[in-house]
């Protein structure tokens, strides 16, 4: 058989024009259907604005005058190449961008390399996302020494790279299924990085109005229900090892050792 997004193609090309079903291939496309899908269930009433994607192409790898894709950006400042970079970017970015290169995944080799070799099936079939016997593939793969050696083992028509990298990140912070759970009863907590200056004295006024916990500081933390604190603690460590992904790690714990974000104004292109 086909993989799903293949499968999937076929059905529109046999029911749309074929200038029409092109579209379905556009990653863009595919995540407005989605939206799209849930807002019919969940509020019929609101009215979407489709807004059509200018300059490059999701996957282009390559600069452009105009507007260049995340990837291709991203591919610049892995490759060095920052100052072509942020040149694409609105003129406020390059002022935090062109201290730091992007997270890269494949970066996080050893230490998924070392969850997978110190794990079992049984317990890789507890986290998010691993379903029909994959656990068996994923721990084969930890007995390698790459990225590509876990994905190797793993891919399938139903296993693309992108979901088995959404696993990978799963097992990297600890994300279970009973987690899963949790976040989909509810909204557990808002948690406020940022905020304008003008803004800051209206955060009491929202913790004391909201009727979901607001999160600051570390103190809010300790206040939260069990359930809610669980989410938070996978949250933060969701942070912790994005850390690693650098090209010089950073710090562990920064949620709470870096002050709450004050923007002097709303930023516009």
């Amino acid at each position: 058989g086909k993989s799903y997004p293949a499968a999937r193609y076929d059905a529109v090309c046999a029911l749309l024009p074929e200038q029409e079903a092109r579209l379905w291939k556009e990653p863009n496309t595919l995540l407005a259907v989605e939206y799209l899908r849930v807002l019919s269930r969940l509020a019929p009433q609101v009215q979407p604005l489709p807004i059509p994607r200018q300059g490059s192409g999701y996957h282009d790898q390559t600069l452009e005058e105009t507007f260049s894709s995340a990837s291709a950006i991203r591919r610049a400042l892995y490759e060095g190449n920052s100052q072509e970079a942020l040149s694409s970017l609105p003129g406020f970015v390059p002022q935090t961008a062109q201290f730091f290169q992007p997270a890269v995944f494949e970066r996080l080799t050893l230490p998924l390399l070392y969850a997978l070799r110190t794990s079992s099936p049984e317990a890789l079939r507890e986290v998010q996302g691993v379903e029909e016997g994959i656990e068996l593939s994923l721990y084969q793969g930890g007995a390698g020494v790459s990225f590509s050696d876990v994905f190797d083992c793993c891919k399938s028509k139903r296993y693309t790279l992108a979901r088995t990298q959404r696993m990978l990140a799963a097992i990297l912070t600890g994300y279970a299924k009973e987690l899963c759970a949790l976040a989909n009863e509810k909204i557990p907590y808002l948690r406020v990085l940022g905020v304008q200056k003008t803004a800051l004295s209206l955060l009491g006024e929202v913790g004391r109005r909201s009727a979901v916990p607001l999160v600051t500081r570390k103190a809010d933390h300790a206040a939260l229900p069990d359930g809610a604190r669980k989410l938070l603690e996978l949250d933060l460590r969701a942070s912790d090892v994005a850390a690693l992904a650098f090209p010089a790690p950073q710090a562990a714990r920064r949620d709470y050792t870096e002050p709450l974000v004050l923007l002097e104004k709303a930023h516009s292109k």
